[in-house]
């Protein structure tokens, strides 16, 4: 850098500092504002009209839950980059760091739109990028050991419907059934792709008429689902599983029956193409009406059931 080119770029850093000291200075309203009071008022006037309820509550909680009992007590104009940077390295969950990242700064640079701040202090911040996790499925055998440990589960359906219409785990609440076109309609919350059609085949299609024939509903009573999977992948002798896993498996059996992965995306809800084939393998995206019926293939035989429990 040569001396004019260090010049400029002092002058250029003074008058920041300039700036910034006037807005201390100033008996303005923006200058008392501390980062929790900016927040919620982010949240209520940005955030609320255009995402989802779901989301909205998500994006709620964690600023609750993690940033306001860190910073937010400190004012807008007082916030720093070195604060932020020691915020996110208390962390040791890299998901939720990047997810806080992502909303401190869309907040902070709103605030510098709407004249509170000169600078977004957390645009420059670098975190160690998110590593997503390995997706594990069950393997043929295992999802046989698992469909024979389920027989007697007072969440068998439930699950029925998780591992052969590839549905998120919230999702449950959010279904509605056409046996006549053999479709569930999936409302779902994450993003407008999560709204979706998903075929059913006909042995979940008696599996449900039964079930809610006995006058059960898929969406209530599930507070001790995720523990009732558990148990029973103990008892089936399947380690290192969870709820989603179910999801995972819907998906691997769509590849390897052939399901193109630009359908499977569309099953899965995903926001974009790269979404699913960063998750699972690469096939060819040719669609096809065809498709749907490949569906069929995923389900085997479900076998004998217990008597339903009102």
């Amino acid at each position: 850098m040569t001396e004019i080119e260090e010049l400029k770029a002092a002058i250029s850093e003074l008058t920041a500092q300039v700036k910034i000291l006037s807005i201390k200075v100033s008996p303005a309203v923006e200058s008392s504002v501390t980062l929790k009071e900016w927040l919620d008022k982010w949240l209520d006037a940005y955030k609320r009209p255009k995402v989802k309820p779901l989301t909205y509550r998500d994006y709620c909680a964690l600023v609750k839950n993690y940033i306001i009992p860190t910073l937010g007590e400190k004012k807008l104009i007082d916030l720093s980059s070195v604060d932020i940077q020691s915020f996110f390295a208390s962390m040791t969950n890299s998901r939720t760091r990047q997810l806080l990242k992502t909303i401190l700064s869309a907040a902070l640079k709103k605030a510098v739109n709407a004249g509170y701040l000169l600078k977004n202090v957390c645009a420059d911040i670098e975190l160690k990028s998110y590593q997503r996790t390995t997706r594990k499925a069950f393997t043929l055998k295992e999802e046989k050991r698992f469909l024979k440990a389920i027989q007697n589960s007072y969440y068998r359906v439930n699950f029925l419907v998780y591992l052969y219409t590839g549905i998120r785990k919230a999702e449950i609440k959010r279904l509605r059934f056409d046996y006549a076109k053999r479709f569930v309609y999936v409302d779902g919350t994450k993003t407008k792709a999560a709204v979706r059609v998903v075929p059913l085949a006909e042995p979940l299609i008696s599996e449900l008429k039964a079930y809610f024939a006995a006058g059960r509903d898929l969406g209530k009573n599930n507070k001790n689902m995720s523990n009732e999977f558990q148990s029973v992948c103990r008892r089936a002798g399947l380690r290192g599983f969870c709820l989603h896993s179910l999801r995972h498996t819907f998906a691997t059996r769509c590849l390897e029956n052939g399901v193109p992965l630009k359908v499977l995306q569309g099953w899965l809800g995903h926001s974009t193409f790269e979404v699913t084939a960063d998750i699972y393998s690469h096939v060819t995206p040719d669609y096809s009406k065809k498709e749907a019926k490949k569906i069929l293939k995923i389900v085997p035989e479900i076998g004998p059931k217990a008597p339903l429990k009102k």
